[in-house]
């Protein structure tokens, strides 16, 4: 990872990442420099974190970020094992079984490129799913009883994810994290976009906003799992 004390503009990061595009949707916000917090009697004090302590809040995302993609990648091979095995009713569409497929290779992959940070930096790789999240996603995986429910969930988990990564983006501080989160992001979108098309739903949106051409808000909620 580059120096975590390298303040990020939102020019430079969406001209680094070169997915300025893909990023219009997520709104974006990031901060130009590190300024100094106002103090008292005419004087500044510097209330800039310290360069460990940026780090250290990069790591502590990258692991809940690797938690969830760990979590993801598991359900959505758990998921195709359930179709295989004729446990979700009508046969599952060839474009769902490519996307299961694909997803949890995709979820692998983001896992593979979060835990090269957290071991590159001397933390410990990522093994288990989120354990916020998990009892949520088991107790509505224990729920499903058709290919719609299953597609419908998959959403649910990518949109979580998304909203995820849109609130941490603006308070990463490595332009390399930066850059991962958001290209992460794009591609979890796209993965959205696909499931929204199977289940006859608007492209773009939250996967539980009544209303289809709402983007969900950065607050991700177990709730947003269970419904």
């Amino acid at each position: 990872m580059k120096d975590p004390s390298t303040g990020v503009s939102r020019r430079r990061f969406l001209a680094g990442s070169g997915i300025a595009a893909g990023l219009a949707v997520f709104g974006v916000a990031c901060s130009d420099g590190d300024g100094a917090g106002p103090g008292t009697g005419g004087q500044s004090a510097d209330t800039t974190p310290t360069p460990a302590a940026r780090l250290d809040s990069d790591l502590d995302t990258a692991a809940t970020a690797a938690g969830i993609e760990k979590l993801a990648s598991d359900t959505y091979t758990a998921a195709g094992q359930l179709a295989t095995a004729g446990s979700l009713g009508a046969a599952m569409p060839p474009a769902l079984k490519a996307l299961m497929t694909t997803a949890a290779g995709h979820h692998r992959e983001a896992l593979d490129a979060w835990n090269t940070v957290l071991t590159g930096a001397g933390r410990p790789a990522v093994t288990t799913p989120s354990a916020a999240l998990k009892p949520a996603v088991d107790a509505a995986a224990g729920k499903l009883t058709d290919v719609l429910a299953t597609a419908t969930l998959a959403l649910r988990l990518e949109d979580y994810a998304a909203q995820t990564y849109q609130k941490a983006i603006p308070m990463l501080r490595s332009t390399d994290a930066i850059k991962l989160a958001a290209q992460l992001n794009v591609v979890g979108s796209q993965r959205q976009a696909v499931l929204r098309y199977i289940l006859g739903l608007y492209p773009v949106g939250s996967g539980t906003a009544k209303e289809t051409r709402d983007f969900a808000p950065a607050d991700p909620r177990p709730t947003l799992i269970t419904g």
